[in-house]
């Protein structure tokens, strides 16, 4: 099965090549693969591409997570830079379709992502997760995960996330207009580094909507660069402490975390910013 998939793709390009005369499936000559050949959904939120490490115990925390780097329907790329410790720089930027088909076939011809299947599904169970390192690639309408328990081929996974960071050629800092907040009220932790937010001043009362499990849109300019800044330029395990108590708290940018919901459509907004009572006007 897994041998006839990787046949079949490799097949079907290697027929469009014949057909149309063209060089080599991994030159880079302004895009040789059509989207008959290599195609994906044009959803702002649909993930063509996504590698990262994963699993682990369980973390209301975990929505905060950014993949190392992820490729949208919208041909948008995002990515992190984590060489800084306690610091994650945002990158993003938007590619022509030709830099995507050129990623996607060095992935299926040059390094047979088809030939590794995920192996994490049959591990011993454990009362953990395993964390273990993940690749998807999600085109022509399937969707294939591999793992670290596939049997990569030496320096696979980094290789991959390098070629993935360098399919932009002109990368800008990622600054996000808005997102979802919410809190779930936690013990202190001596461990963790504490973020002292204060209710009247932001307008944002983490109480207001932390025992209700919904999620808070924030556009205030203002709001959403204090957000993003603890969420990507502090430690993972930080609490808010707000009054006597102390928060977890998720800051998602749609399309950028894991398990972000997409922006609310504008008849939607004053709804979605709503908290008991109170709205944040952007």
């Amino acid at each position: 099965m897994l041998r006839i998939r990787f046949i079949g793709f490799l097949a079907g390009m290697v027929a469009f090549l014949s057909a149309c005369g063209a060089a080599s499936p991994n030159s880079n000559n302004g895009g040789i693969f059509q989207p008959s050949i290599i195609n994906w959904e044009r959803d702002p939120s649909f993930v063509i591409f996504s590698i990262d490490v994963v699993g682990g115990e369980p973390s209301f925390l975990d929505r905060n997570r950014i993949p190392l780097c992820a490729v949208y329907g919208d041909n948008r790329v995002v990515w992190t830079d984590n060489s800084q410790p306690n610091q994650t720089t945002v990158l993003f930027d938007v590619v022509e379709d030709n830099a995507i088909y050129d990623f996607v076939t060095d992935l299926t011809v040059n390094k047979r992502i088809y030939t590794y299947e995920s192996g994490a599904a049959v591990q011993p169970l454990s009362e953990q997760t395993p964390v273990v390192e993940q690749v998807k690639l999600h085109v022509n309408g399937k969707l294939h995960v591999t793992d670290g328990f596939s049997g990569w081929a030496s320096g696979f996974f980094t290789d991959v996330l390098t070629a993935c960071r360098s399919i932009s050629k002109a990368p800008a800092l990622f600054e996000p207009a808005g997102g979802w907040i919410s809190a779930v009220i936690v013990s202190p932790d001596n461990s963790a580094s504490i973020v002292r937010w204060d209710a009247a001043l932001s307008g944002l009362p983490m109480w207001s909507f932390s025992d209700t499990g919904k999620r808070v849109w924030v556009d205030d300019p203002r709001l959403v660069k204090i957000l993003w800044n603890v969420t990507v330029n502090t430690p993972f395990n930080r609490q808010f402490e707000e009054d006597d108590n102390f928060y977890h708290v998720a800051f998602e940018v749609p399309s950028v975390q894991r398990e972000a919901p997409p922006m609310p459509a504008p008849n939607e907004l004053e709804a979605a910013r709503q908290i008991e009572g109170l709205t944040n006007e952007g």
